[in-house]
């Protein structure tokens, strides 16, 4: 028999939520599995839900009758919110198919393949530059540019102007988070700054090298992409590639503060490091949530959604679903069939997952060596709740 959602008021944005984030989340699996907040939006937390939700082709990314993703289309869309609808992942078929073909060249494995020395060097480097003693802050000095220096580098950004994109980035990330009127009026800036700077990079593109993503599009012939398209996909790609990365890294160094015997094991086994990044994904997913709209009555377990409703799949919650994986709050190196759903599943799979798996294990790879104890010092969670984020992040270590 099917019933309608529970109605809750969780309080998702406040530290105390992010703090004891996955103590809600064994509520929500335990009593309230499908839940409706006070906006009207449908949250689903088994794994299985989750999968559906985000797997089958009749939950879209865009709302009945040509709305926006988060909402009916407005007259004067703000910058920002006009530039995210022409990001791939917010985009349904046939164009979705498009968009993600022209955009896919810098992630096949031949280019991540070129640009892993470069990673690893680039971790070196960043490590090499941190004080030897007492506390460090691991979120600024490491977790934070290293994904920006290899997405940049991907993209075709010259290195100059890598410090000015640390601060659009996280601008960018925090707006895009709290994805209300406030945080698009706040990102609507950054938005049109990212737009005037890749359109003249995209003009100058022929100076640029011919791995870079700017040069492969320009140089395309079959390019099916309108101006607008490509610049806001640039900053799309900017955007993904960096802020997911950079929590899998911050989120994987406090796991290991708070796990001596796991930092001693991967140590002493660094073939172990794989497995490691990816029960890290699993264990605090970078991406906490994603949405798609119900384009008809839908039903998850016996619950019955409407159709025209915005739903998201927790991805942390489903990440920790005991019917799924035992013991999910313990991090096992040894889980077998890892099904974790932190790259999204379906047509919408993450571009770049290849990517932060390789630039997650080139992290440890550097790191490990470096450091014989480790233990957390002070760290601060992001209170909005759609990426699992730390905005600082300090560590007591002891190096080898």
């Amino acid at each position: 028999m099917s019933r309608p959602p529970h109605d809750l008021a969780p309080a998702f944005s406040t530290p105390d939520f992010q703090e004891n984030l996955y103590a809600h989340y064994r509520g929500f699996l335990k009593e309230t599995p499908v839940f409706r907040t006070s906006d009207g939006v449908v949250y689903v937390t088994r794994h299985a839900d989750c999968a559906d939700l985000l797997g089958d082709d009749r939950f879209k990314r865009n709302a009945p009758g040509g709305g926006c993703p988060f909402g009916p289309r407005k007259a004067n869309p703000l910058p920002l919110e006009a530039m995210i609808e022409k990001w791939v992942i917010f985009m349904d078929p046939p164009r979705h198919a498009l968009v993600r073909k022209a955009f896919a060249a810098p992630f096949t494995q031949k280019n991540i393949a070129r640009a892993e020395p470069f990673i690893h060097r680039r971790c070196q480097e960043l490590l090499g530059g941190l004080p030897r003693q007492g506390r460090t802050e691991f979120l600024r000095s490491f977790a934070f540019p290293l994904p920006i220096m290899v997405i940049a580098e991907l993209i075709g950004i010259p290195d100059v102007d890598l410090r000015q994109f640390y601060v659009w980035s996280a601008d960018l990330a925090k707006a895009l988070d709290r994805a209300d009127e406030a945080g698009f009026v706040q990102g609507s800036e950054v938005a049109i700054a990212l737009t005037d700077y890749f359109t003249a990079l995209v003009r100058d593109a022929r100076t640029l090298p011919e791995h870079t993503l700017i040069r492969m599009l320009v140089d395309d012939p079959g390019l099916a992409l309108t101006p607008a398209e490509l610049v806001a996909g640039l900053v799309f790609m900017l955007m993904s590639g960096h802020e997911t990365t950079k929590n899998l890294i911050a989120c994987g160094l406090l796991t290991l503060a708070r796990r001596p015997a796991l930092l001693a094991e991967l140590k002493a086994t660094p073939a172990l490091i794989p497995a490691a990044v990816e029960e890290m994904l699993r264990f605090d997913s970078p991406v906490q949530k994603m949405s798609r709209w119900t384009h008809a009555a839908s039903t998850f377990g016996d619950y019955q959604v409407k159709a025209g409703t915005l739903m998201t799949a927790m991805i942390g919650a489903a990440n920790r679903d005991p019917s799924v994986f035992p013991d999910p709050d313990s991090f096992d190196l040894t889980r077998p069939k890892n099904r974790h759903l932190a790259f999204g599943v379906g047509q919408h799979f993450c571009l770049g997952s290849m990517l932060a798996r390789l630039e997650g294990r080139a992290a440890l790879e550097a790191f490990l060596p470096l450091i014989r104890e480790l233990a957390p010092a002070h760290h601060v969670w992001r209170t909005h709740s759609s990426l699992r984020s730390l905005d600082e992040l300090e560590l007591e270590t002891t190096w080898s």
